[in-house]
């Protein structure tokens, strides 16, 4: 998978994570749980509810972790998820679990 890929197959999720993560989020927000916040309070629930599907797709997607690790840099999320203990995926579910709430 590569970002063009990604981007095409999930462009809500794309969309999110760079607006949401973009390299200064940590400037704005205190927590990522709170960054998703801002984004719900911005957004239609239209939206949110298209990240959810994007991202639970996503959580069902063969892909390699260190391509994952790659696109989602690429694509603009700045959010530094290994400092958690957790991958890609583990983090961007705990984050579908927060658009959802």
């Amino acid at each position: 998978m590569n970002v063009q890929f990604f981007k095409r197959m999930f462009p809500d999720a794309a969309y999110f994570l760079a607006v949401v993560f973009h390299q200064d989020w940590a400037e704005d927000f205190n927590s990522p749980a709170t960054a998703v916040r801002g984004f719900i309070d911005r957004e239609t629930a239209a939206l949110v509810k298209a990240v959810v599907s994007d991202l639970t797709r996503l959580e069902v997607t063969e892909v390699a972790s260190r391509d994952l690790d790659e696109i989602l840099l690429r694509v603009g999320c700045y959010y530094d998820y290994a400092q958690q203990g957790v991958s890609a995926k583990e983090w961007l579910k705990q984050v579908a679990g927060w658009l959802g709430q």
